[in-house]
């Protein structure tokens, strides 16, 4: 059960003393979500939200508050509980999400449009399988995003910062080839960016009519954030394209966070 209080300058102690009833700046509510612990509030630019455990579920899950008295519906944050949890926003109502989840360590999410779409988790600190303990977690942000969370760990106070890139997955975009048709005696030059310094893996995939695109194999490279590019002399796994029309994939991924596949179609003469 929650109850909510519209405070303006006018709004005295004594007013906030009173229980919810006729005069009071208190409205009472009716129940958020039955089977829900580790309660976390925050208020910010985009309002009051909640951040819980779904026992019944074992998910973590936000719930956004319109005033005067409705909590909207749930909005998965995570699987798992949400141990200890912080919830804060930032200068312009970005969310970001904190707790502990036993034997795996301290978590965080972040999330977008008023907490309707939500990235991660990402661990920020690993319990290491149950063999390092952490406990005491406090968290807080600034306008500009920036986070730090305070915890203790084997004895040992830390702070450890944290930004919502920590918990997006890397992006590549405007991938291109110059030229798109070109020899394997000459080779072409990929072109793109990406978000992160992550590692994009390229898939080349045959392009037949009337027939299914078919794998022919793979390769990577280590980004830097935003610009890339290298020479690829049209080899796939030491081997040269044979002739004929390609596509090419790109994808990136940081650690455990994956982003999305972009593609070109190229042709081999």
């Amino acid at each position: 059960m929650f109850t909510y209080a519209a405070i303006n300058s006018s709004t005295t102690n004594a007013a906030l003393d009173t229980s919810p009833g006729p005069g009071s700046p208190w409205s009472p509510l009716a129940g958020v979500q039955c089977n829900a612990d580790y309660p976390a509030l925050t208020s910010g630019p985009s309002g009051l939200g909640l951040l819980f455990t779904n026992e019944a579920g074992d998910t973590t899950q936000f719930r956004k508050f319109t005033p005067p008295a409705t909590f909207g519906g749930s909005v998965k944050v995570a699987s798992g509980s949400a141990l200890e949890p912080s919830l804060t926003q930032d200068g312009i109502g970005n969310l970001y999400a904190t707790w502990l989840n036993n034997g795996t360590g301290l978590r965080f999410a972040y999330g977008q449009d008023g907490g309707s779409t939500w990235f991660g988790p990402v661990t920020l600190f690993s319990e290491k399988g149950g063999a390092v303990s952490v406990d005491g977690i406090a968290s807080a942000t600034n306008s500009s995003g920036q986070g730090w969370a305070v915890f203790e760990s084997g004895g040992t106070e830390y702070a450890m910062p944290f930004v919502a890139a920590d918990a997006l997955p890397p992006a590549d975009s405007h991938l291109k080839l110059a030229p798109k048709s070109f020899s394997p005696s000459k080779g072409t030059k990929v072109h793109y960016d990406d978000t992160e310094a992550a590692t994009t893996t390229f898939k080349v995939l045959l392009l037949r009519k009337g027939h299914k695109p078919q794998p022919i194999g793979s390769f990577h490279h280590t980004d830097h954030i935003s610009k890339n590019s290298f020479h690829w002399s049209g080899k796939v796994d030491g081997h040269p394209l044979a002739a004929g029309s390609y596509e090419l994939g790109a994808t990136p991924k940081l650690g455990a966070l994956k982003g999305k596949t972009i593609s070109i179609k190229f042709n081999i003469t």
